[in-house]
Formats: C-alpha cells, structure tokens, sequence
C-alpha cells in the first residue's frame, strides 16, 4: 500500500519576502496576496494557494480563513512590512492560537513597545541601553539645535524632521512628537532571529553617515556585513542587540537601528517588530532570513553560525536607467524598482564572495550606466580600508 504523505500547511501573513523562501516538498504554502504582488512572478510562483485580498481587507480575509475555511493551517507566520501592520496582526495572536494554529511573529507586548518611539525609549532607557539624549520641546533654546523630531507612530524613514531654528521648532509644538539630540554618526542595523532562548544575531549592515538635509535611508549606499571599523564595532553591536532581544524578542524577528559615532560611542535609534529593510541582504552560511522563519515554523533549532557571508550591497541607481537596462545585467541579483514610492524603491543589490569580486561588478555596472561612479569609489574606499572578516 502507498504510504500517505502528510503535507504542512503554513500561511504568510502578507506576500511581502515570499520570493526568498524555500519550500520543502511535504509543505504547502498559502499567502494572503495584495494587489502590489500579483504580477510579482518571483513571488507568485512560490505560493501553492494565494489568497486575494486588499490591502484593507488582509487581515479579515485571513481571519475568515482560519475561522471557517477548510484551509485552516497549522502555523502562520506574521511577515509584514510595517510596524503598524505588526502591530494589527499582533493583536490576533491569542484568538489564532485558541485555534490550535502555531504562530511564528512578535508578541502584542514586544510591537506595541517597538510600534511608539516614546515607549521604545522609555523600555531602552529602563534597561539602561544607551539612546540619544532627549528634549522637553516646550523648552528647547537656540543653543540646543539642531534637533531631529520624531513622530512617535511611524516608522520606516518616515516621520523624522532636523529642526535648526526655533520658528522651524513652533510649527511641531503640540504634535505628537519627540525630540533627541542630533548626532552625526554611522547608520547601522542588526538583525535577530529569535525561537524560545535561541538567538542568531547577524553582523551589522553599513547604512552611510547621518547628514542635516535628511536624505532618505532608500537614497543610500548598504553593506553587508558592516566594513567599517568591523573589528572592534561588529561585536559590540552584535552582543547589545543579543541583550535587546533577550529581554524583548520571544519568536521571530527584530531589527535594532543604531547610530555610530565611533568605536567607543554608539546609540540605539530604534527597535522594529518585524522584517526590516535590510532582510533581503543578509544571507548568512546560505541561510536568509525567510527561510529561518519557515526553520521556526518546522520546530527546527536555529543552527549556530560559522561566520562565513557573502558581501552584499544595495545601491541607488542611476535616474534614467530603464528595466531593460537591468534586466540585460548579470551583476545584479536583485532589483528594487517601486514607481509608486517617489523613487525611494529604485536600487540594485549585488553580492559577492571577496571585495575585488564586488569592485569589479560595481566597474562594470558604471560602463553599463546604471551605477553613478560615486558610489563606486565609496564601495572601493570601504572595501579597502582592513577587509572583510570571514
């Protein structure tokens, strides 16, 4: 008699990264599917059973699922993009579990510290980790600008504003914003991957020096693993971000910001509850970040790393590059091209084993007109100065 295989359902929350994952063959995957992705190939194919819905309705769609569908599965992972969203599919958790379904994501508590800047600071304060000094805005003087406000529900870039003059400041009186000190400094990320008291704590991503005319995150050069510095900083950063997610992160991920001043100072900026940013890039002993969360949703133990990564960058690219253009290149692994998103979301990522495998990718990606050569000499001077730890 024919053995009858017994496949595992699981459900992403949201399409968002779905195009890294790897399934295996005892596994079905079900997604809620919004209508940014359903032209998304790379996604699509993915998805044994995609689930319509509207931005508006995922979350009640998903729950009508679990509730009255034959398609109950038996462990959802919360996979997405915003901290507001985080925040919202959080709240399900108890309801989904008295279910009997197995949920891979952030605890309420864990997203609604992560989801307000005022309670993140609070919560790291409390802990004693060190953050950015701050400012009753009420009595800021002229000897205390520049300052950057914060509003405290939002996230991703958005919501931050440098104030240099107090007529600047009056207009942010009475909004629900806080106010810290402008460092110049580094922009950094950590990642964790969290399962019950195991923690795999990436190396830092590179993320360019803070500037007062506040250009975008998007609109800047990333390296992974961070190059600058990397022997003294890597490991600090890597053990303050183990001692956050001891305390916060329970199942799943969070990524912790950070600025640099240098080696011996640095400050947390924020905690996000959730896929960040930079999970794309950060691909360590051919693991990535999508396929650690199916590695929880397996019940499987998080495996211990060996420090060996590739070298990964995202870079903006050049205006008027069309697709075409991209699509012809064989140095690019991936491209982020987003028209909806005022040109934030028009970047390449490559990747590579040694820094001269990366430099010379980056060379040949200005004679194809899509890099602008100041990025390229920002790469070869990073690259340069002490090398890569393998």
């Amino acid at each position: 008699m024919e053995r009858r295989v017994i496949k595992m359902n699981i459900m992403f929350s949201h399409p968002y990264r779905l195009d890294m994952i790897t399934k295996q063959e005892n596994e079905v995957i079900m997604a809620m599917l919004t209508p940014d992705y359903i032209n998304d190939k790379k996604t699509s194919e993915k998805i044994d059973i995609p689930v319509f819905t509207t931005n508006e309705n995922r979350l009640r769609d998903m729950m009508y699922i679990i509730e009255n569908g034959s398609l109950k599965p038996d462990v959802l992972i919360f996979n997405a993009p915003t901290d507001e969203e985080s925040l919202s599919e959080a709240k399900l958790i108890e309801k989904i579990q008295s279910l009997g379904i197995i949920v891979v994501g952030q605890s309420l508590k864990s997203c609604q510290i992560c989801n307000n800047k005022e309670i993140t600071k609070k919560w790291l304060e409390s802990y004693g980790f060190p953050t950015a000094d701050s400012f009753d805005i009420k009595q800021v003087t002229e000897d205390d600008l520049p300052i950057v406000l914060k509003e405290v529900e939002n996230s991703s870039g958005h919501g931050i504003s440098l104030v240099s003059t107090i007529e600047e400041l009056n207009k942010f009186k009475g909004k629900n914003v806080i106010a810290e000190k402008y460092i110049e400094g580094i922009e950094m990320s950590v990642q964790v991957v969290c399962k019950s008291s195991k923690y795999l704590v990436s190396p830092p991503v590179y993320k360019e020096k803070t500037d007062i005319d506040m250009i975008h995150p998007l609109k800047k050069l990333r390296i992974f693993p961070n190059p600058w510095k990397q022997e003294l900083l890597n490991p600090q950063l890597k053990q303050v971000a183990l001692e956050i997610s001891q305390a916060l992160c329970e199942n799943g991920i969070i990524d912790i910001d950070f600025i640099v001043v240098n080696e011996n100072e640095f400050y947390i900026l924020e905690i996000n509850s959730r896929l960040s940013g930079v999970s794309r890039m950060i691909n360590i002993d051919g693991l990535n970040t999508m396929n650690l969360l199916l590695e929880i949703a397996r019940n499987k133990d998080l495996p211990s790393l060996h420090e060996k990564y590739k070298i990964t960058l995202e870079i903006p690219i050049q205006a008027q590059v069309t697709m075409e253009n991209l699509n012809s290149s064989s140095n690019i692994d991936y491209i982020y091209v987003r028209p909806d998103q005022n040109d934030l979301r028009r970047r390449i990522l490559i990747s590579g084993d040694t820094r001269e495998e990366i430099i010379q990718k980056g060379l040949e990606l200005i004679q194809e007109g899509v890099l602008n050569i100041k990025y390229v000499k920002k790469i070869q001077s990073l690259l340069g100065s002490g090398g890569f730890v393998y």
